[in-house]
């Protein structure tokens, strides 16, 4: 809990919320899903990068 799971919460919200109005609206303009599956494609690649390069190795904190 506390502060780490109360920001990844945040994030999590804000992305359920956000990505299916940037779906709408690329569906709206371009009239089909194709644009909409690059989207989505691009994102989790975008996701992965920053999980490797950005995150790194994920250690337990040890509290005394």
């Amino acid at each position: 809990g506390g502060l780490t799971g109360g920001i990844f919460n945040f994030c999590a919200n804000m992305a359920s919320i956000i990505t299916p109005l940037i779906i709408g609206v690329i569906i709206s303009m371009t009239g089909n899903f194709f644009y909409a599956l690059i989207y989505i494609g691009l994102t989790a690649l975008v996701g992965v990068i920053a999980y490797v390069f950005i995150i790194g190795d994920i250690k337990r904190i040890v509290l005394k």
